[in-house]
């Protein structure tokens, strides 16, 4: 899903789907946002999903690249 994604966003206005990432914001993405940030969140459950699925994120990015 990231080769795609990223893919669509090199096409930049060829993209079917450039007017949504036009108008999505990366602070959308809780996988994003700093610790100070998810240290907002109090459901513990909800912050070590995040913080999972954004380690997760993060070696998938390293192997695409």
């Amino acid at each position: 899903m990231i080769v795609f994604v990223y893919y669509e966003l090199l096409k930049g206005e060829q993209s079917f789907y450039q007017p949504y990432f036009a108008v999505i914001s990366e602070t959308d993405l809780p996988m994003t946002w700093s610790e100070d940030e998810l240290t907002e969140f109090q459901d513990q459950v909800l912050k070590t999903t995040i913080l999972n699925y954004k380690k997760e994120y993060e070696e998938e990015w390293v192997l695409v690249k």
